[in-house]
């Protein structure tokens, strides 16, 4: 029976791997150890939510190439106050550390993180930070302001107050071309540290112009044909698994990809289509096992996401042009 399930084979150069009656071939043993990993990664249910993308402002004051989020194509737009509060204590209800359903682990949420396009754009910035910290009290919760640093020299003393009373972690986008040490000088000068954002194509550190943010690209497949199958997409993809889960209006959305993509759609006139299979309303629910289970699986929407052909970093930072070949294979 189990060989049935599993089995590898070598003909030449090439292993295969049948997995549940799945089929993947590899060139060599390091891609196959390489694709077993990401695989195991992409697929085993998590005890918790590792990240929670909260887009408070869906645009954006800078213009960065290919932003995968879309936040350059998108119109101005705001996360409703009102609907935020019920949706993060939704989430909070849903993902607490007594709530029920976790296979015999405790489920909960790692890191929520209040981002954008550009989260200080919101001017109701604080009351984001109130409310967050008020639904996951527990400091082991991180909460995250993820920022392009553009106005924080603009943020007054209440500012400041607010993400100290309720212990935010300001974490910057390092761009070129701006006095990251001035920001510095001024945002410790309210006893705040920054914490340099480490996430994709960009690097944390002290401020250098090595460790600058560089763009890259995630290109998708309007055909929706792309080159893998949805699975090998999905298990490929390093925003698989809660890695980059948003939640926005009552919806948890595996991906930002898939949360943003109707900016894409709205500016080049496309229409990728967002099924009811790719995303998650909050309300209907019943537990957290639910959601992570649904986290570690492939979605419809992944077919459109061009895996292979990402470039993590062309070495530079780009500006877009707003052409579609920037989101586009």
């Amino acid at each position: 029976m189990l060989e049935k399930l599993f089995s590898i084979t070598d003909v030449g150069i090439i292993r295969t791997v049948r997995i549940l009656g799945m089929k993947f071939e590899f060139l060599n043993s390091i891609e196959f150890a390489k694709n077993v990993f990401r695989t195991i990664r992409s697929t085993t249910v998590l005890d918790y939510l590792p990240k929670l993308y909260i887009p408070v402002a869906e645009h954006c004051n800078d213009n960065c190439y290919g932003c995968w989020t879309f936040s350059t194509l998108a119109k101005e737009e705001f996360y409703d106050i009102k609907t935020f509060e019920q949706d993060i204590n939704r989430l909070s209800e849903l993902t607490s550390l007594t709530s029920e359903g976790g296979g015999g682990a405790t489920p909960y949420t790692g890191e929520v993180t209040l981002a954008g396009g550009e989260p200080l754009l919101n001017p109701n910035i604080i009351s984001f930070f109130e409310l967050s910290r008020r639904a996951f009290p527990d400091p082991s919760v991180k909460i995250v302001l993820i920022t392009n640093g553009l106005l924080l020299l603009k943020q007054k003393a209440p500012f400041f107050k607010a993400v100290l009373d309720n212990n935010i972690t300001i974490s910057p986008t390092k761009y070129p071309d701006m006095d990251w040490n001035k920001i510095e000088q001024y945002v410790e000068s309210f006893g705040v540290t920054l914490q340099y954002s480490t996430d994709m194509g960009f690097q944390s550190g002290p401020v250098s112009n090595k460790n600058e943010r560089v763009s890259g690209k995630m290109p998708l497949h309007l055909d929706g044909k792309c080159s893998l199958t949805p699975f090998d997409s999905y298990s490929r993809c390093g925003l698989s698994n809660g890695a980059c889960s948003v939640m926005r209006n009552g919806k948890l959305y595996p991906c930002s990809i898939i949360a943003g993509i109707r900016h894409f759609n709205s500016h080049f006139n496309q229409n990728l289509p967002v099924s009811s299979h790719d995303y998650m309303d909050i309300y209907k629910v019943a537990n957290c096992k639910e959601i992570l289970e649904y986290m570690a699986k492939p979605h419809p929407f992944c077919k459109y996401c061009n895996v292979a052909g990402r470039v993590a970093s062309f070495g530079e930072y780009r500006k877009t042009t707003h052409s579609i070949s920037e989101w586009t294979t």
